[in-house]
């Protein structure tokens, strides 16, 4: 006990970020919560999935929006989450659409780059104009590969410009946050549609 305080208040002495105090509390994590909060948080950034391809976000960032999201769930929830999900994974790989996957996800990171460069160069003017720039690219990407879920990069789409207009008008102090929440969301939505086979 002691040992924790130390570590706490050495951790206030030195300004550590939040990021710290999550890495702290995960020992209170069971080992079955925190082999599913892994496991999702590899699933949103590997190229197996519409995430991992099209959503860059820092593995600190997804450790928090892991814990947020996933951090009331009860054990046996976990334990049963973990290998329903293994299996999806196995699904996914199999499906005609998966080795095109990357192929998609570049050409989708290359609309936004592009996007971000005219905007910084002042040929766009918001953050909001590069994701209407972007956007249709995106979409066009996947829908060239046969990605069956759509809805997904639509879902995906107008988050990004929602985004967008929210940080431009300065309401928005958590945008990679919100990205890294709306990659797990995208992975659990593509797995579980995986695991019934539509």
């Amino acid at each position: 006990m002691r040992s924790r305080k130390k570590t706490i208040l050495t951790a206030v002495v030195v300004g550590l970020t939040a990021a710290t105090y999550t890495t702290l509390t995960a020992s209170n994590v069971s080992p079955s919560c925190r082999a599913f909060r892994d496991q999702m948080q590899q699933l949103a950034a590997s190229d197996g999935g519409f995430a991992g391809v099209s959503i860059e976000v820092s593995k600190r960032v997804l450790e928090q929006a892991s814990s947020e999201r996933y951090g009331a769930m009860p054990d046996e929830e976990c334990t049963a989450r973990t290998q329903a999900y293994s299996a999806a994974l196995v699904a996914l790989n199999r499906s005609g659409w998966a080795p095109r996957m990357g192929r998609a996800g570049d050409e989708a990171k290359q609309a936004m780059k592009d996007c971000r460069n005219k905007r910084m160069s002042g040929e766009l003017k918001t953050r909001a104009d590069s994701a209407e720039c972007s956007n249709p690219r995106i979409t066009a990407a996947f829908q060239d590969i046969g990605y069956p879920y759509m809805d997904i990069v639509a879902k995906y789409t107008t988050a990004r410009l929602d985004m967008a207009r929210k940080t431009d008008s300065g309401e928005d102090s958590e945008r990679p946050l919100d990205f890294a929440l709306l990659a797990l969301e995208i992975t659990e939505i593509e797995i579980t549609r995986a695991l019934k086979g539509k």
